[in-house]
């Protein structure tokens, strides 16, 4: 019997670093074999997760097409770094797992979430600093969006306390398995932060050129086209449909724009700044980063 290959390697978040570019950027590297979908979800299992595998049958099938020369297995779940459980799960599934955190300005994070779930359609309110008020009342059942399937991604101070989840990280894991690259240092250097992921998995420099823009900050044209996407979605979940529907993707690609990062006042930016500012001194002390910016401009 063919032993089934399982991962070694997790992107864990934080969500909207630099994920998604760095996992498209490995998956071509000869010796890296990432999943499809890049995010399974698997081992995060105190959320709710829309199209979250379960099974771990069908979780180990999406890295059976693993060749030998395949040294690093990975995937790219970006809320087992939020998951209150998925590393102690994943430490219990793999002997030897290594960890890439990529890290932002908790600020940026939570106004470009909001931009996220704002696409996507768990959100409704367009005007950041309102749906961050409505946070208190949403963690109490109220304001919810009808089409939101995980409220829980509308708790954007909650989700965005970084400090608190790598402290946690830093609890479960050996600090020579987790690699650690802020999103400002990846932004400006694209190359030298891909060539660190690459020493720190013990694999050689590829000859990869070009670093192109992923993931960048879009919002929805029509919201009644946005909301009908998301029925045919519900409605292939219901039926069991597990495959991917091009036509969803496709309508929701021409149903978007790129877009501007919203200004903040004065005042919410300050605001913010204090909120997050105790999590941000851990941060701190946890990865021996001075991220002094982050909390005084």
């Amino acid at each position: 019997m063919t032993k089934l290959a399982t991962p070694n390697f997790f992107i864990i978040g934080a969500p909207k670093s630099g994920t998604t570019a760095m996992s498209e950027y490995l998956r071509t590297h000869p010796n890296v074999f990432f999943s499809d979908p890049k995010e399974p979800q698997f081992f995060a299992r105190d959320f709710h997760n829309k199209g979250a595998i379960r099974n771990l049958d069908e979780y180990l099938n999406l890295f059976s097409a693993a060749k030998p020369q395949h040294y690093v297995i990975a995937e790219g779940s970006t809320k087992y770094l939020r998951s209150e459980m998925a590393i102690q799960k994943i430490e219990e599934f793999s002997l030897d797992a290594h960890y890439l955190v990529m890290l932002r300005n908790p600020v940026d994070m939570a106004i470009s979430l909001h931009s996220q779930v704002l696409l996507n359609g768990d959100e409704n309110e367009p005007d950041f600093e309102k749906a961050w008020r409505l946070q208190f009342e949403r963690k109490n059942g109220r304001y919810i969006p009808l089409q939101c399937d995980e409220p829980m991604d509308l708790q954007y101070g909650y989700f965005c306390k970084i400090g608190e989840q790598v402290q946690r990280l830093f609890d479960i894991v050996e600090r020579n398995r987790i690699k650690v690259i802020f999103f400002d240092d990846f932004r400006k250097n694209t190359r030298h932060a891909y060539d660190e992921v690459l020493d720190f998995l013990n694999l050689d420099i590829d000859d990869r050129k070009n670093f192109i823009i992923i993931n960048e900050r879009r919002t929805t044209v029509f919201r009644s086209i946005k909301y009908l996407t998301r029925v045919a979605s519900r409605i292939k979940r219901a039926f069991g449909i597990s495959k991917r529907i091009g036509l969803i993707r496709f309508v929701n690609r021409l149903n978007s724009c790129q877009t501007e990062k919203p200004k903040l006042s004065a005042s919410f930016n300050k605001e913010l700044r204090n909120y997050f500012y105790n999590d941000i001194r851990k941060l701190e002390l946890v990865t021996g980063s001075d991220l002094s910016e982050w909390y005084s401009t």
